[in-house]
């Protein structure tokens, strides 16, 4: 049995005691069976699974309000679970803090280097959020959540989860741009896979941008939630409950903006790229489909009509970028011909000279 602790950093979690062994070995053949049946095409193993899940240190803790019922602890690589927790089948908020536990990657000296699509050293965890929405798009996809519109911070989007839905609506337009297998094999086996597709085909200052944003995003989030929980505990403000609910309210509008930033910062960097790499006609209208296809995953609010603007102005680009590839095409068939009958006239001359020469 692991060493019992008594608390947890500056987590607000405090240990009660250590987890049943056979409730660890329930829980961890849950897991590893939904992974494997989920995800059969990138290159897992059960048995890997199945042994780091069970050598991982479980404990019943008291969860503070607001943090979810089950919490992975990377600097003891532990998961804590609420004490009123039911633990008999896993759920995806369970799911997705196992995910947690299996993304880690340490080098010789037992110092974890990688969580995910997460870069870790001494002084920083990078790409924390966007790792934790790769991890609820994978955790969607093991447990077949169905897609539904959902209001959230008065933007209208599709989602398959509450947990995290503003990151990982922005995680799920990168999935379908890129191709959500490079996504998932990232996810769960811990390299920059990910990260390069977004590099080559969005950007890297668009990368850059996209991670410190969505840090914000959960950083407010946060800040929202614990002042939320400080009014629950006071039974009166001494006038400043409203202020409270204004300083929500602001903070609620600043995600919203980040999220709309993030967005058009994607699209419009995508396919303006893949505008000018396009080679035909062919590719361009594909591209145009793509784009059409695009706008079922994006969030929208009457008040934003950033997306529409934009695609207006991409069909008027495309419609020219056909025009200038039939006209190039033109003048390279135009080119070709006065060559050809360049080199015709020559060999007429030569045979003619010949022919002048043997008479």
């Amino acid at each position: 049995m692991p060493e019992v602790k008594n608390n947890l950093g500056n987590t607000g979690i405090e240990v009660i005691e250590p987890l049943e062994e056979e409730k660890i070995i329930d829980i961890v053949n849950q897991v590893a069976i939904r992974i494997m049946t989920a995800f059969p095409n990138h290159n897992l193993s059960y048995l890997d699974i199945y042994r780091t899940l069970l050598d991982t240190p479980m404990y019943y803790a008291k969860i503070p309000k607001g943090l979810s019922k089950a919490n992975y602890y990377y600097k003891d690589s532990s998961i804590y679970f609420s004490e009123n927790a039911n633990l008999s089948k896993v759920d995806e908020f369970i799911f997705h803090e196992f995910i947690h536990r299996l993304q880690e990657r340490k080098d010789k000296k037992g110092n974890i280097t990688r969580l995910g699509v997460c870069e870790v050293n001494e002084l920083s965890v990078k790409a924390t959020a966007l790792n934790e929405a790769a991890i609820q798009f994978v955790t969607t996809k093991a447990f077949d959540m169905q897609k539904k519109q959902v209001n959230i911070y008065n933007i209208t989007m599709p989602s398959r989860t509450e947990y995290y839905p503003i990151i990982t609506n922005i995680i799920s337009q990168l999935a379908f741009l890129l191709g959500e297998n490079v996504l998932i094999d990232s996810t769960l086996n811990g390299n920059e896979e990910f990260k390069i597709d977004i590099i080559d085909n969005v950007g890297e200052n668009e990368y850059k941008f996209i991670e410190k944003n969505l840090n914000d995003i959960l950083r407010l989030k946060s800040e929202i939630l614990n002042i939320q929980n400080n009014m629950q505990l006071v039974d009166k403000w001494e006038g400043p409950e409203n202020s409270k609910a204004l300083e929500i309210e602001q903070k609620s509008k600043i995600i919203r903006n980040i999220f709309f930033d993030i967005q058009n910062k994607i699209y419009t960097s995508y396919f303006d790229n893949l505008l000018k790499r396009t080679e035909n006609d062919l590719e361009i209208n594909m591209i145009i489909q793509k784009l059409q296809d695009y706008k079922e995953y994006i969030g929208t609010a009457e008040d934003n009509i950033a997306f529409n603007l934009f695609y207006g102005d991409f069909i008027k680009r495309a419609e020219q970028r056909i025009e200038e590839l039939k006209n190039k095409t033109a003048l390279i068939v135009l080119k070709d011909n006065i060559v050809y009958r360049f080199f015709r006239k020559i060999k007429r001359l030569f045979f003619n000279s010949k022919n002048e020469y043997n008479k």
